[in-house]
């Protein structure tokens, strides 16, 4: 697991924390991969029964880290960290957002107006 996402579980909450604070926890194709990764994980777990989903620093997440999109736009999708049969969504953008959707606990973030990630979804 990368440093980007952390999580600890404690009374079955996972406590998921982005942790780029340096870059407001914004979006780029690593911390894309840890968040798709965490959740993944997870999922998997059967004593975590919710997820609170936050940032580390002053901001949730302040959206995308536009000095990584040009970079993550010429990436192939092939090695996107979700597998291709795995994917409801062929955008990068997408499955973030689309992994804690599916996984079987109740997930909570803060409200954002940079980026919904959970709520927006549910």
């Amino acid at each position: 697991m990368s440093d980007r996402v952390v999580y600890t579980i404690e009374d079955g909450v996972a406590d998921v924390r982005m942790n780029h604070p340096e870059k407001m926890n914004a979006l780029d194709a690593e911390q894309i991969e840890a968040l798709v990764e965490t959740g993944k994980e997870l999922a998997e777990m059967k004593s975590v029964r919710a997820i609170v989903l936050s940032g580390e620093g002053r901001a949730f997440c302040a959206g995308l880290d536009f000095s990584g999109f040009r970079r993550m736009a010429d990436r192939d999708s092939s090695n996107s960290a979700a597998p291709r049969q795995e994917r409801d969504f062929s955008d990068l953008m997408s499955y973030p957002a689309y992994v804690w959707n599916v996984v079987p606990v109740p997930v909570r973030s803060p409200p954002s107006t940079a980026w919904p990630l959970v709520e927006a979804c549910r």
